[in-house]
């Protein structure tokens, strides 16, 4: 449980800048999305696809067009 807590705080703390040449932006709070390039960002790629491909293997879920 604690870890969750911490993947929850990791993702709802997360802030953001633009650097432009030598010019950074303020900060802005980052509302979705993983990190680029961090470790966790793999991890969390990796369950997902794994949550949906196991989804779609007991047809759980719905159809939009062709797709499940």
């Amino acid at each position: 449980m604690c870890f969750v807590r911490l993947l929850k705080h990791w993702c709802k703390e997360q802030t953001m800048q633009i650097k432009w040449g030598k010019h950074l932006s303020d900060p802005s709070h980052v509302t979705n999305g993983v990190r680029q390039g961090g470790i966790e960002s793999i991890l969390v790629c990796c369950i997902f696809r794994r949550l949906s491909t196991e989804q779609n293997n007991i047809k759980m879920g719905c159809y939009i067009g062709e797709s499940y």
